[in-house]
């Protein structure tokens, strides 16, 4: 059996503080609310939100592993980026930013779709909430992939040295 790369290895333990954080984030933002992977559960399974409190950050923290795990593979494995741009800061820095950006986009049609909170239907207009709601979230992608980032960045001159790689 192979084992997965050191880089994927660290992508999924960035991915998964990058995710804490960011949802720590989030519930210091919007206090009253669970979780968008709560209500997500909720809507899938039925029920409300805080139902799937738990639930949902086990959801949240898993999902910000799998795609801290993805990291790497995409920018390297796809785009054919050199390895300095998803072991080495400060280029991480970059590339997960621009991670962070794209993180956007899954829960901007989880919430047009009307699977997270609050929804989201493009003909009742974008009002002073909604703009609030997606440049807070916006902001928060950005914190992950910047979390990511710097902590995969420590993979060349940290991590592999102290893995011996």
């Amino acid at each position: 059996m192979a084992w997965l790369h050191p880089i994927t290895i660290i992508g999924i333990l960035a991915g998964v503080l990058a995710a804490l954080t960011m949802g720590s984030l989030y519930t210091s933002r919007f206090p009253s609310e669970e979780l968008p992977s709560a209500t997500f559960l909720a809507r899938l399974f039925g029920g409300e939100a805080d139902q799937y409190e738990a639930g949902g950050v086990v959801l949240f923290v898993a999902y910000g592993g799998l795609v801290g795990g993805l990291y790497p593979w995409l920018f390297h494995g796809l785009l054919g980026l050199s390895g300095k741009w998803i072991a080495s800061l400060p280029y991480t820095m970059l590339t997960a930013l621009a991670f962070g950006i794209v993180l956007t986009g899954p829960w901007t049609v989880l919430r047009v779709v009307g699977l997270v909170d609050p929804p989201y239907r493009p003909v009742d207009g974008f009002d002073d909430e909604q703009a609030d709601r997606y440049i807070t979230m916006a902001g928060l992608h950005l914190v992950y992939g910047l979390i990511l980032g710097f902590l995969v960045g420590l993979s060349r001159p940290f991590w592999y040295p102290i893995i011996g790689l």
